[in-house]
């Protein structure tokens, strides 16, 4: 009987350290994802910051064309 109840704690101890694998590994994975998505939101800043700057060289090309044009 001592025999069962030892393999069933050491059965119990094994699930617990399985648990806490896949949980290491989930967090890996997450921690993996946030690194994708924050490189993805760095990506997309600066393609924002490229679209307004883009955007500000037309707005000044538009004004001098028509300065150019009122003259």
């Amino acid at each position: 009987m001592k025999r069962v109840k030892v393999l069933i704690v050491l059965f119990a101890c094994m699930a617990v350290m399985g648990v806490w694998l896949a949980l290491a590994l989930l967090t890996d994975a997450l921690g993996l994802l946030a690194a994708l998505l924050n490189a993805a939101a760095k990506l997309l800043n600066d393609t924002g910051i490229a679209v307004q700057r883009a955007a500000i060289d037309l707005a000044n090309t538009a004004r001098g064309w028509l300065r150019w044009a009122v003259r």
